[in-house]
């Protein structure tokens, strides 16, 4: 019983990571760890003599529920993938020698969640500027290739809100790149260009700035737009 419950809980922390990654959400190592095992405590249970109607679709929903919760907090989103994910790897049983293709359907899940969810997905950032210190999310976006006219490297994108908070610079003033010259000691314009438009963004040069694992001297461009809850910057595939 040991071994199906080890088995149990290394599938749920495969397939709760899958979902996270997948849906390019970040995921606390500690909140999988509990959400794991919350759904191990249920299995264990349903294998015991006397708990057979656990093994009904209403209960383990209820456990994918609750283990879903645990792990990533209220998500519609993230309990449906997650649950599915589940369902299609079968039920638990006692026998260990059952459960091993359970564990290799976890495995190959995982796999290709990190391959498909590699290029679009949300990381860490850490900036700082003029004594202020800011930790946010940015959605790293393979089809953002703004980048420094001059070193030709990947320029990393902040809010409005964000750059408000670092550089006291309003909407209004990031709106109007060209006169805001001037304004901070090394601001400079970079130009940009989408689907129907183009333009010059404000940048300031930033050093020590953390992205991910990785820490170094980043170029900031300063956007005019507020970004969405999920995340308040943008990279590029490279960053």
């Amino acid at each position: 019983m040991i071994v199906v419950l080890v088995i149990v809980f290394v599938v749920d922390i495969l397939l709760l990571s899958a979902t996270g990654q997948f849906l390019g959400a970040q995921t606390h190592p500690g909140c999988v760890l509990l959400g794991s095992l919350a759904g191990t405590v249920f299995a264990g249970l349903s294998i015991l003599p006397g708990f057979d109607f656990l093994h009904h679709i209403s209960w383990r929903l209820c456990a994918l529920l609750v283990t879903s919760l645990v792990a990533f907090g209220f998500s519609v989103r993230k309990c449906i993938l997650f649950s599915l994910l589940h369902l299609s790897l079968g039920s638990v049983s006692g026998s260990a020698q059952a459960h091993l293709p359970m564990l290799l359907g976890a495995i190959g899940i995982g796999f290709a969640c990190i391959v498909i969810g590699k290029g679009n997905r949300y990381v860490p950032v850490e900036l700082s500027y003029g004594g202020k210190t800011v930790k946010l999310t940015a959605l790293r976006d393979t089809g953002n290739t703004l980048r420094d006219p001059i070193t030709g490297k990947q320029v990393l994108i902040i809010g409005a809100d964000t750059a408000q908070i670092l550089t006291g610079l309003k909407a209004p003033a990031l709106c109007d790149p060209v006169g805001t010259m001037g304004i901070l000691p090394g601001l400079r314009l970079i130009p940009y260009q989408t689907v129907g438009n183009a333009g010059f963004l404000l940048a300031l040069p930033m050093q020590n700035v953390k992205i991910g694992n990785k820490r170094g001297n980043t170029l900031v461009a300063l956007s005019p737009q507020v970004f969405n809850h999920h995340y308040q910057a943008l990279t590029g595939g490279n960053l």
